[in-house]
């Protein structure tokens, strides 16, 4: 843990990028008066004052406590005792402990966490709620605890010097940017296997489909930071973008022709709307939708069902193999399904 104690005015915590780029386009102005406390996903962005954060789950109960014991002593310590706020995505592990202690201040995570904003905004312990634009019902909300912001606009609002500070928090390298924009096609992925979703060999075999309706050439995958696929060794010859860039600054620095994915919601502001190709299409007849339950390890949402009305060019997966047998022919003969 690299920290000054003489500056922290702020107190960050999430294991997503997508958190952390919404923070910093919130608040540059306290990129050096910050204490960023990192699980694995951002632990090597290029932070000034950072705290790894361990996020295993194997932790029995004993151990879980003692662990809280020295995040606590610790930030004690850099905050001098003072009660700093504490902006958090609250799905990351320990981070709901903090609320009792610290004025708490929810960030989003996307898609991840976004059918829990609701009972946040009831929660009387949390300041206030900063919602990406989505397009959920509840982000009407005129409630005072709810702030949705657009990050691209957040992003073109940003002095140069300010976009050159996230984009180093990021290690964004010159010559990757020459590389990207030369590319025309950014494909998203998600952890589906590391989530429980799906194996890891119906991962690949879902991504495989997705690809083989482009130009390889024109191809480039940005991970999810939790990932743990190895897309370089997969596909030697496409460009495999570094996973704690998130995918939102990425599309603020390049110009991409086309974005496609399964069903991230990343790239909702990555692109307009008929850039970008959502592979959700018949959600709710793929073999692994299960209404009223888990996807494996997160909370279940219908992607289709929630966001169907955004004028996104809606796909099926090309391998039948992730539809149930209940799959119409009608809808068989339209969509030009195959399989590997």
């Amino acid at each position: 843990m690299v920290v000054s104690t003489q500056n922290i005015e702020q107190i960050f915590i999430a294991n997503s990028s997508y958190s952390l780029y919404q923070y910093l386009v919130l608040f540059p102005d306290k990129f050096f008066s910050t204490l960023f406390i990192c699980g694995p996903a951002i632990q090597h962005s290029n932070l000034p004052n950072k705290m790894i954060l361990d996020c295993r789950d194997d932790k029995t109960g004993s151990e879980q406590k003692r662990y809280l014991r020295i995040i606590m002593s610790k930030l004690k310590h850099v905050t001098k005792g003072r009660s700093v706020p504490c902006y958090a995505n609250l799905v990351t592990p320990f981070a709901t402990d903090l609320i009792s202690v610290y004025p708490t201040y929810v960030l989003s995570d996307g898609l991840g966490d976004s059918v829990l904003f609701p009972k946040w905004m009831k929660d009387s312990r949390i300041k206030m709620c900063y919602a990406t634009r989505l397009g959920n019902d509840w982000e009407k909300d005129v409630s005072k605890k709810l702030i949705v912001t657009d990050l691209k606009q957040k992003w073109n609002e940003k002095s140069k010097e300010e976009q050159n500070v996230i984009a180093h928090a990021f290690n964004v390298e010159p010559q990757l940017l020459l590389s990207l924009n030369q590319k025309k096609v950014i494909l998203v992925t998600q952890p589906l296997s590391e989530d429980g979703i799906v194996s890891e060999k119906d991962k690949i075999r879902l991504y495989q489909s997705i690809l083989s309706q482009y130009n390889q050439k024109d191809v480039v995958i940005k991970p999810h930071p939790r990932e743990t696929t190895d897309w370089g060794r997969l596909y030697p010859d496409i460009p495999i973008i570094p996973r704690q860039i998130a995918a939102e600054l990425l599309t603020s620095l390049i110009n991409p022709e086309k974005v496609c994915t399964f069903f991230s919601t990343a790239v909702f502001q990555m692109a307009t709307p008929d850039k970008i190709d959502i592979y959700a299409k018949d959600f709710s007849r793929l073999t692994f939708s299960h209404p009223g339950q888990k996807m494996g390890r997160v909370a279940y949402v219908d992607i289709e069902k929630t966001y169907g009305h955004m004028p996104f060019n809606w796909k099926v997966i090309p391998d039948t193999y992730f539809y149930r047998s209940c799959l119409d022919n009608r809808n068989r003969s339209e969509s030009h399904l195959f399989s590997f």
